[in-house]
């Protein structure tokens, strides 16, 4: 059995993609056209957007017998056994515990694009404690992973590099 809304954002995915394909990649104002159908997009899909990423069992958890205990059902869902029973709960994107890094990242891209045109953009991770919280934001310590943070740092300074003719920085 299924609750909850119908997840929005696939369908502005897809409707991005689509007008990307018919205006073309290049030029400065077809990327200006994207980039205002893109925040039209986002304003549609709601002002907060909540994500769930379920986390590997660790090393020292798999020594122990441990195992996820989180049911991912498909891309907007999740279940978990309870004392009460079982218990789904929806989201606007759920990631499995085998997701990378990258695919985790390509769902806020967009929200980069966003802070580059001034819109407010805030992201943040919530969990307990060994949650995943710092690997999906930052990374991890050798810097092979990294996180949302690192990435998005390099898109911004790509943005502002690819687009230095619209930018005056001093």
């Amino acid at each position: 059995m299924r609750t909850g809304r119908i997840p929005v954002n696939s369908d502005c995915n897809a409707v991005e993609t689509e007008l990307e394909d018919m205006l073309g990649k290049e030029g400065d104002q077809t990327s200006e056209a994207v980039t205002a159908v893109g925040q039209q997009l986002l304003v549609l899909q709601d002002q907060i957007r909540v994500f769930c990423r379920i986390r590997p069992v660790n090393r020292s958890e798999m020594a122990q017998g441990g195992v996820i205990v989180v049911d991912r059902l498909d891309d907007y869902s999740v279940a978990v056994e309870t004392p009460r029973g079982l218990r789904e709960f929806q989201f606007d994107k759920v990631f499995s515990a085998h997701s990378s890094q990258e695919e985790v990242f390509q769902d806020t891209h967009r929200l980069i694009q966003s802070a580059i045109d001034g819109f407010n953009v805030c992201i943040f991770a919530y969990g307990q404690t060994g949650s995943g919280k710092t690997f999906t934001m930052v990374g991890d310590k050798e810097h092979r992973n990294p996180g949302i943070m690192p990435r998005a740092f390099t898109a911004m300074f790509d943005i502002v590099q690819n687009n230095s003719t619209r930018f005056d920085c001093k």
